[in-house]
């Protein structure tokens, strides 16, 4: 589920916790680390309304990967076609994979809990 961002965090502490009661093997949720705006100034939908840390979900028992690098440049630094930008991208592209194993690095991440 890539969702939870997007309702408040009492409706996502409780999603969670219906989740965790209804699951058979697992619940998988996969989130930007920490508050990540919308990008939007108007709310739709797609507004993120929480943020969630990695903590939150190790303190409920998953376990968590990262993937994404973390690595952003606004278009005040950089332009549309800017050479940093396309020097990041690649960047991002080959070390993304380290994120996996550092999730405090990464935009976002994958969290899983076993149910027994």
């Amino acid at each position: 589920m890539h969702a939870i961002e997007h309702v408040t965090k009492d409706d996502g502490l409780r999603l969670l916790s219906k989740l965790e009661e209804i699951a058979r093997r697992q619940v998988i949720i996969a989130t930007p680390v920490g508050f990540l705006a919308s990008g939007s100034n108007h709310e739709t939908l797609a507004t993120h309304r929480s943020g969630w840390t990695i903590e939150e979900f190790k303190q409920r028992g998953y376990s968590i990967r990262g993937y994404a690098l973390a690595i952003r440049v606004g278009e005040d630094v950089c332009h549309h076609g800017c050479l940093l930008k396309y020097i990041l991208l690649f960047v991002t592209y080959f070390l993304g994979p380290l994120v996996y194993f550092i999730p405090s690095k990464a935009i976002n991440m994958v969290c899983v809990k076993k149910i027994t």
